[in-house]
Formats: structure tokens, sequence, C-alpha cells
């Protein structure tokens, strides 16, 4: 089965999602911290419970988006 190309093109609201968060991580790149404050920051992130849900988005043919939203508790396989 072939896809076609427009299916990879990224929309313009996903453009604007990966610009603010390069230049999030580049203002936080250049801000001089101690490696407690950093580890704090990012310990806070991959802490096993900190999600509660999580949101899968599958953009299929012809314009459809399966979107679904399940506990962090689920185990998901591919």
């Amino acid at each position: 089965m072939q896809v076609p190309d427009w299916v990879f093109q990224q929309s313009p609201a996903e453009l604007k999602q990966a610009f603010m968060t390069a230049k999030k991580r580049r203002e936080m790149d250049s801000m001089l911290m101690t490696r407690a404050y950093r580890e704090k920051l990012a310990g806070g992130k991959t802490q096993k419970g900190a999600y509660i849900y999580a949101v899968i988005r599958v953009r299929l043919p012809e314009g459809l988006l399966l979107q679904v939203s399940t506990a962090t508790v689920h185990n998901c396989s591919v």
C-alpha cells in the first residue's frame, strides 16, 4: 500500500508547535543553572505517575485523524 506524500506533510499548527518547542529549548540551554536545578527540572518530567493520561493521534489518508485517550497505566504496543 502506498501512502500519498501529503500524509507526511506537517500542518501549520504542527510547525508552530515544533518552533515553540525549539525556542523554549534554546532559552533553557542558554540559561546558566546549577546541576541540582537542572536535575530538579528534568526530574519532574520523568517521574512515574507524573502524567494522568496519554493522547495518541494517528493521521490517516484522506484527512482522517484517529485520536485515543488512555490512562498512563495501560501499556501500548505496536
